[in-house]
């Protein structure tokens, strides 16, 4: 069973990670103390790990080798991909379009809110 997590932001720009409950939960001392974060921000947990077991959002960058077929000798240029939850998986590890075996070398190198500047082609 994947684990479910969330995270956001807070308006004070620190990053928070727990359970929705009208906001994300941050535990202290055992106790739940709710947190107020921005609702854009707020972004699940994918599941997946990228290859330095870092854990994948929603709304994260990631560099990955992305395979032209599902033929894994051949494969794109690594590029900078967000993953984004649409049509009932998030993209770009959809498991019914064969995507997860040949996305490769995942590793997030920061999100769309904090590094924009990723995503800008030169």
């Amino acid at each position: 069973m994947r684990e479910i997590l969330f995270r956001g932001k807070t308006f004070d720009g620190e990053w928070l990670y727990g359970d929705l409950w009208n906001g994300i939960d941050k535990y202290i001392n055992s106790n739940v103390c709710i947190m107020l974060v921005d609702p854009d921000t707020v972004s699940e947990f994918t599941g997946l790990y990228d290859k330095n077991g870092k854990r994948i959002f929603e709304g994260d960058i990631i560099t990955a080798n992305v395979g032209q077929s599902e033929n894994e000798d051949e494969y794109l240029s690594s590029t900078n991909i967000v993953v984004s939850f649409e049509n009932g998986y998030f993209y770009p590890f959809a498991i019914a379009c064969g995507w997860r075996s040949w996305v490769t070398d995942i590793e997030v190198i920061g999100n769309k809110w904090d590094n924009p500047e990723l995503l800008k082609e030169d």
